[in-house]
């Protein structure tokens, strides 16, 4: 998660890189509210990959490398 987050945020513009930030806060929270509750854990971390690997399509589209 760490290296599709950093990814996306270097390769962003400044307004989609702000969003992007802030959007990673509001996920920190949610994980937080999790405490140690599994199953909320793993649905906070599914659904963040998800957000993360689906804003990796601009980039894939960029291609080839």
């Amino acid at each position: 998660m760490s290296v599709l987050y950093d990814i996306n945020k270097k390769t962003m513009g400044m307004g989609s890189r702000g969003a992007l930030m802030d959007e990673q806060q509001a996920w920190l929270k949610a994980r937080a509210d999790c405490r140690a509750n599994r199953a909320c854990l793993g649905r906070t971390y599914d659904r963040r990959l998800g957000e993360l690997e689906r804003s990796m399509e601009r980039i894939y589209r960029a291609g080839p490398f």
